[in-house]
């Protein structure tokens, strides 16, 4: 248990110095809709290398 608290406390404290996360509601909102982007960009990426990139059900996930 000491050892999740501790990395909990850790993983809040880099994110806050990192400037990545913090009070501001508007900023989080912006990060975490950066991080969207990223993952949407890199789906895409892994679709047309691996040749998937027909239209599916499941990409709708990532578009809301």
């Amino acid at each position: 248990m000491r050892k999740l608290i501790m990395v909990a406390l850790l993983a809040a404290g880099c994110l806050s110095i990192s400037g990545c996360m913090t009070f501001d509601v508007d900023h989080d909102r912006k990060i975490v809709g950066y991080w969207k982007q990223d993952i949407r960009a890199i789906h895409e990426d892994l679709d047309f290398i691996f040749y998937c990139d027909e239209p599916g059900g499941i990409g709708e996930i990532y578009m809301r």
